[in-house]
């Protein structure tokens, strides 16, 4: 992921030199050192700069897609979709189990009739969170297995949720070492 970042900070700069590049371009004969003046000329002149260099940068660019990580102010690279097959039945295999967590907590609103329970991830992810009102007495539900609480809520695991959180893992894990041959293939496109 650091690689990826920095890949990322690579390609903007290349990005943003272009103005302060054409105008050093402009003045390369006055440079003494024949190898900066061979780095601020085109391939087709000579020099070391591939002429479409912007063009070259773009493509990678458009290869990867930056989506931001669920609850945190990170964002994480993929490959755009289509460009490989096990990357996406990896991240598709999460998406189906985190929609399989959407639906089991909406049959939970249904059932107690409360709109306002949703997901926590304070000591396990995925606990029900539910207002204290709704679970009092003997209205909790016998498969809820008390986690935790805070002020006018208290926090449930079920089985079904442990089974599924064991299933995202897996997925996530599945996804991560999807990862990893994009990633070699774009250093190594890169590099050419």
């Amino acid at each position: 992921l650091n690689k990826m970042k920095e890949f990322r900070t690579l390609l903007k700069t290349f990005e943003s030199m272009e103005t302060s590049l054409g105008a050093l371009m402009k003045r390369k004969e006055e440079v003494a050192s024949r190898r900066l003046q061979q780095l601020l000329s085109f391939d087709d002149d000579g020099g070391l700069l591939p002429r479409n260099y912007l063009g070259e940068l773009e493509k990678f660019e458009k290869l990867i897609v930056w989506k931001k990580a669920e609850g945190a102010d990170v964002e994480i690279p993929e490959p755009q979709r289509g460009l490989d097959q096990n990357f996406d039945q990896a991240n598709d295999a999460v998406n189906q189990v985190k929609q399989q967590l959407e639906d089991y907590i909406g049959t939970i609103r249904t059932q107690l009739k409360c709109k306002r329970i949703s997901y926590s991830h304070a000591k396990f992810r995925y606990e029900l969170e539910i207002p204290t009102e709704v679970v009092k007495g003997n209205r909790k539900p016998r498969e809820f297995e008390f986690t935790s609480q805070r002020k006018g809520f208290e926090r449930f695991h079920t089985q079904e949720i442990k089974d599924l959180v064991d299933q995202l893992e897996t997925a996530e894990e599945q996804l991560k070492d999807a990862m990893i041959p994009f990633l070699c293939a774009i250093f190594t496109r890169f590099h050419k």
